[in-house]
């Protein structure tokens, strides 16, 4: 959340600062007059005056140009957790269907006994891909995270979850710089010794 104010705060800043330059060059014509009155007039040596405006409008461009592409780049990650997300729902769906319907869980290959340990281990798979959307999106701090994984891994079902398909979770979510943090945490906290002794 801290991440997404500063973020709010140096794009508002950014767009202050170009407001204020294009004032600038918009009132630059009254000081030229001032400039005229004071002192006599030299044509030429305002022309190369004139012809600091272009570089300046230049400058202007480029601003311009590189505020379209940050904010393209926004877009490009917004559209990508978009995406993420809505899979995401349509799993959360799947997987709600499935704990609802005994018989829809006979469809995940590791089965336990009882369906209501079957049950457990859909509704913890369902928090920690929840946590990792957080993590992703940067919506959630380090420490916030790890309290929250320690509440659940503290459990005997979040245990035994991620003892039964931990490694599995370590072995798919690696793609991205963002993912392996999540997942190096997410087994700190399976190892500490409070998770341990519960």
């Amino acid at each position: 959340m801290l991440r997404a104010h500063r973020r709010v705060a140096v794009v508002i800043l950014s767009l202050l600062c170009i407001a204020g330059a294009m004032i600038l060059v918009l009132i630059s014509p009254l000081g030229l007059l001032d400039l005229v009155a004071v002192h006599p007039i030299n044509w030429e040596r305002l022309s190369f005056v004139g012809q600091t405006y272009g570089a300046v409008s230049a400058l202007l461009d480029a601003a311009a140009l590189v505020g379209v592409v940050v904010s393209v780049l926004f877009q490009v990650r917004e559209s990508a957790l978009s995406r993420v997300q809505a899979g995401r729902s349509r799993h959360f769906e799947l997987i709600q269907m499935a704990m609802q319907d005994p018989l829809l869980m006979q469809a995940f290959h590791s089965l336990s006994d009882s369906d209501e340990a079957n049950r457990l281990n859909a509704y913890v798979s369902l928090l920690i891909q929840n946590l990792q959307m957080l993590w992703d999106s940067h919506d959630i701090e380090e420490d916030e995270l790890r309290a929250n994984l320690s509440d659940l891994l503290v459990t005997e079902a979040g245990r035994r979850y991620w003892q039964q398909f931990g490694h599995v979770r370590m072995a798919l979510f690696t793609d991205r710089r963002r993912q392996q943090e999540f997942v190096q945490i997410i087994d700190e906290v399976s190892r500490t010794p409070a998770v341990d002794a519960a």
